[in-house]
């Protein structure tokens, strides 16, 4: 058994038994697995902790992405089809705010196969055609025409990207929050809460990171705009309350 299958058999045992103990912050994962089958079954078991329902994950039929291959006149990479077969037509776990596109919609512009769009159509996602013949290519970053050269080194590490950006709108949640951040505040997480190995690099713009448990999860935008996603609502509570108390200003607090 590899070490890769340990770390991902052990975050499979602490989301089934709801692992947390208050005492103890445990990291959310702390790295990011090398290979691209242990990078879906980490997918797969986030979006299964943080998204409601998603054990039916639902994903598009073969033909459909023969026909895209077709209209296209290039092929789809090993990766892209597989999270296209295995589970992206699920809309409630990739078009909760953005859209991931379907097959139908894929499209071909400035040198890049689009198949992600911002939802006011302002960024575009996509993999440069000169690697398009690549299993898991890198995927770029378009925002008003203007290309950032790289936003994820691999279509599997990009998923995964883009699934903690989409927790914070997760039907799941207890509790969520956002507001301007403070210089203070920014170090307060960065002091008391574990990095999780995922960077958003372009968008939203000037980048994102992420901080978190198994059952709270933060966004930084920018070093500027924080966002705070629980599924536990003591945690949520307490770490809202401290941020404020560092001179946070929360827009929105909401609990269920």
């Amino acid at each position: 058994e590899s070490s890769d299958d340990a770390v991902l058999r052990e975050l499979a045992r602490r989301l089934r038994l709801g692992y947390a103990r208050p005492e103890v912050e445990e990291p959310m994962f702390g790295t990011i697995p090398p290979t691209a089958d242990h990078r879906w079954d980490l997918v797969r078991l986030l979006a299964s902790r943080w998204f409601p329902g998603r054990g039916r994950m639902s994903g598009y039929v073969e033909l459909e992405l023969l026909h895209a291959e077709r209209r296209l006149g290039v092929p789809l990479p090993r990766e892209l089809k597989r999270w296209y077969l295995s589970m992206a037509a699920d809309h409630e776990l990739w078009c909760v705010q953005d859209r991931l596109l379907s097959p139908n919609r894929l499209f071909i512009t400035d040198g890049l196969l689009v198949f992600l769009a911002e939802n006011q159509d302002c960024a575009h996602w996509g993999i440069p055609l000169d690697s398009a013949g690549l299993d898991d290519p890198p995927v770029s970053l378009l925002i008003d025409g203007a290309e950032h050269p790289l936003e994820s080194p691999s279509v599997s590490c990009f998923a995964l990207q883009y699934l903690m950006l989409n927790i914070k709108f997760s039907g799941s949640l207890v509790g969520s929050a956002n507001g301007q951040a403070t210089d203070d505040a920014i170090a307060e997480i960065r002091r008391t809460l574990p990095r999780i190995p995922v960077y958003s690099r372009g968008w939203p713009q000037h980048g994102a990171e992420f901080f978190g448990t198994e059952s709270l999860v933060v966004e930084v935008d920018a070093n500027t705009w924080v966002w705070v996603a629980s599924l536990d609502l003591l945690p949520f509570d307490r770490f809202v309350a401290d941020l404020q108390r560092m001179g946070m200003t929360w827009e929105s607090v909401l609990t269920t």
